[in-house]
């Protein structure tokens, strides 16, 4: 298969799995005792796997099995949340998401996933050193037969090819297979066991199914990578299928919404046909109205109509929540708190409004120098704001909210606020002001604030220092036809808001 024919789809797949692994970390590192985040990632880091195995990007592959295997100690107890898991959880998020740009770019070993997965094995052998844990692996398929050595039904013994890829994925995949065929009676070694496997694998079950041996063997080679199956009558008896308990049978889903994905360059040929869809409507309600006749009078009225809700159709097929784009806010707020050793409580309201994907695609920039000014120059230090009577965790709010016929996207923080007198004195320094300029208000500091290299910063650090920040978000707003307002209150914090 030429797996650069869906690279392109893999990425956007792999993202939208990023931003929910993203999501479940930062629920995990703030709950530890919730196992919920743990399934998620299990979920997240497996759907990966899947995918990328698929497309034969095997370093993406290999990197989320071990990803697996850490999250396995972690469901089983054997692991800690710790600040350090957390970290390297973290790290190994960036380092799919490097890793897999790279892989769909077509390098086979991207050295972000070598060195990630290093730190993985690392943690991992630290946990298992700590527990003492070990497991055992049948050397051969006539080991495995012990436990399902007698029972109703065929035995049967399979052998995995040896360097089978994720050979618990695929014993699974064969017992899911058999499962097909009847009833599941026994498993040797245990299911759990089989799952967590990492070499090549021996392991025997027993069916009960009227299918004959021929079409049970042909239904299990066609899974892939078995090197021989062996259908034995045994000790039990070959019976007739019984149907699965309630409780066995799989529930039936409700059925999903089905969704597919188009370029955006196309979705705007759709907006550009519309147009000439209306000029052309308008063109031939003027020559009806001219022809006076009742019948096409009626024609027409309905084919306006029709071109409407096309149109109300259309403009809608453009619009996204706005999640896709704030979900993955917060982690970039939670990093830049850690590396400031500040403490915030960050909180996105209207993530479901609906907004033009490509103003949401736009956005992206502005609204993250807005996040890191918030943290970096808007909340103080924890000792700081406690000396001060407020909570020693910080509140940074992003929002998007509907006004009319505009969308606002706002980021408020409860921090110092901007010193206006602070502000008026530097920009005098800098020649931005006369010496006799008087107290700067909203949009006056605005404008100082967003002139090129202006910083109020003792020094230039990783977030911001260089006075770029506000200078940037001022020109790309403008560039789309918006507005950037800010209100800001010493002591109390500061609000950006970017009007649509």
């Amino acid at each position: 298969m030429d797996s650069t024919r869906y690279a392109e789809l893999f990425r956007s797949e792999s993202r939208e799995q990023l931003s929910a692994m993203n999501r479940a970390l930062l629920e995990l590192e703030a709950r530890p005792a919730d196992a919920e985040p743990v399934h998620v990632l299990f979920r997240v880091v497996h759907n990966l796997k899947g995918m990328s195995a698929s497309l034969g990007y095997s370093a993406v592959a290999s990197f989320t099995h071990e990803l697996e295997s850490l999250l396995e100690r972690v469901r089983s107890g054997t692991l800690d949340v710790s600040a350090e898991l957390m970290d390297v959880m973290f790290a190994a998020a960036d380092a799919l998401d490097g890793g897999i740009e790279l892989s769909a770019a077509g390098v086979a070993e991207p050295p972000v996933l070598a060195d990630a997965m290093a730190k993985l094995r690392r943690l991992a052998a630290q946990s298992a050193r700590a527990s003492g844990a070990t497991m055992a692996v049948p050397a051969s398929a006539e080991s495995a037969d012990a436990a399902v050595d007698d029972g109703p039904g065929l035995l049967v013994r399979v052998r995995q090819r040896s360097g089978t890829v994720f050979p618990g994925v695929r014993a699974f995949m064969v017992l899911q297979k058999a499962r097909t065929l009847g009833e599941l009676v026994a498993v040797s070694p245990p299911l759990e066991e089989l799952q967590g496997a990492e070499i090549s694998q021996a392991f025997a079950f027993r069916l009960v199914t009227a299918s004959p041996p021929a079409a049970i063997e042909a239904a299990i080679r066609a899974v892939g990578d078995v090197e021989q199956v062996r259908v034995l009558s045994g000790r039990g008896r070959h019976r007739t299928p019984m149907r699965l308990t309630p409780s066995e049978e799989p529930a039936l889903a409700p059925p999903a919404a089905r969704y597919v994905r188009i370029e955006v360059s196309r979705l705007d040929r759709l907006v550009n046909l519309i147009g000439e869809l209306l000029h052309a409507r308008d063109q031939l309600t003027t020559l009806v109205d001219e022809r006076a006749d009742a019948t096409l009078d009626a024609a027409m009225q309905r084919a306006s109509q029709l071109i409407a809700d096309l149109q109300a159709e259309v403009m809608a097929s453009r619009l996204v929540p706005a999640w896709h784009l704030f979900d993955r806010f917060p982690r970039l707020v939670r990093d830049a708190a850690r590396a400031l050793h500040k403490e915030i409580e960050f909180t996105i309201e209207g993530r479901d409004l609906e907004v033009d994907r490509f103003l949401l695609d736009e956005l992206g920039e502005p609204v993250v120098h807005l996040l890191r000014n918030a943290v970096d120059h808007g909340i103080e230090a924890p000792d700081w704001r406690e000396a001060s009577g407020k909570p020693r965790a910080g509140r940074v709010v992003l929002s998007v909210v509907r006004d009319g016929a505009a969308v606002l996207v706002r980021v408020r923080d409860d921090g110092r606020g901007i010193d206006r007198e602070r502000v008026r004195e530097r920009a005098r320094e800098l020649h931005l002001l006369a010496d006799d300029a008087r107290a700067l208000d909203d949009d006056a500091l605005l404008q100082v604030i967003a002139t090129p290299g202006f910083s109020l910063a003792p020094e230039v650090s990783d977030l911001s220092g260089r006075g770029v920040g506000m200078d940037a978000v001022l020109s790309r707003v403008r560039h789309l036809g918006g507005a950037v307002q800010l209100a800001s209150a010493l002591g109390e914090g500061t609000t950006m808001t970017l009007r649509f």
